[in-house]
């Protein structure tokens, strides 16, 4: 993906910078299920990072957030507009002060139901976003998770299911079939994101596709018909969600 996204950017007519722009590859901390590529200006701000992570992969309450760099601590909640080695600094901090080619750093949002990310440079381009600091350039796909109930592609993530205290994804037939054990609140399509089913996240694909690059749409990103299939499953009359056949089918 990479070399395909090199090649990509090569060829692409975004302009040119004067100083090379980072690919960062961002990457849950203890898998790699979930992943991101982003194209960051040289002059990017970790606040504009911030920016990004919140609304492509993790915002649901306003936590707060911070990089962890080298050691030094840059967090949401700081005051400080500079940094030393020995305090902790906010986020209006430029990128290309704090990583180079090959840094390693982590982020970490939510400091109580934490999602803790691994974050690359992966590589170097002279290509430069166009109109903004970053770009997401390139994404896992959407996961297709077995269904916990009959091992067809999931599609809803349920986060308190009624026979276990634990969270299960299922699939649209399961979904009808179980619907008077399901509450609407907890049921969800199942998100792109590592914090799928932790606090109160669901995925915003309104917030997320202004990270895109030009030209994506929101069906593009999101299955939306998966979304109205949900709410019309959860809002059906009893009598029109299944036959008892189908639990023969």
């Amino acid at each position: 993906m990479l070399r395909h996204t090199l090649e990509c950017l090569k060829n692409s007519d975004w302009p040119k910078s004067d100083e090379p722009s980072y690919i960062i590859r961002i990457e849950e901390y203890h898998s790699k299920m979930f992943w991101l590529l982003v194209l960051a200006r040289h002059d990017a701000k970790l606040s504009d990072l911030d920016c990004l992570l919140r609304d492509v992969w993790v915002e649901c309450c306003d936590h707060l957030s911070a990089f962890n760099i080298y050691g030094r601590r840059f967090s949401s909640y700081s005051d400080y507009d500079d940094f030393k080695d020995d305090e902790e600094s906010g986020l209006s901090v430029p990128l290309d002060e704090v990583i180079g080619p090959d840094s390693t750093f982590t982020y970490e949002y939510d400091f109580g139901s934490t999602t803790k990310l691994r974050l690359s440079v992966v590589g170097l381009s002279p290509v430069a976003p166009k109109n903004r600091p970053l770009c997401l350039i390139a994404r896992n796909n959407r996961l297709k998770i077995p269904c916990h109930l009959c091992g067809e592609v999931g599609e809803y993530l349920v986060t308190n299911w009624p026979e276990n205290p634990y969270q299960i994804i299922i699939c649209r037939n399961c979904t009808k079939k179980k619907v008077n054990d399901l509450e609407p609140e907890c049921v969800m399509v199942f998100p792109n994101s590592p914090r799928a089913g932790v606090c109160g996240y669901v995925e915003e694909p309104k917030t997320a596709i202004r990270w895109y690059p030009t030209g994506w749409h929101l069906g593009d990103i999101y299955p939306a018909e998966s979304e109205e299939m949900l709410d019309e499953i959860m809002n059906s009359d009893e009598d029109d969600e299944y036959s008892p056949l189908d639990e023969d089918a």
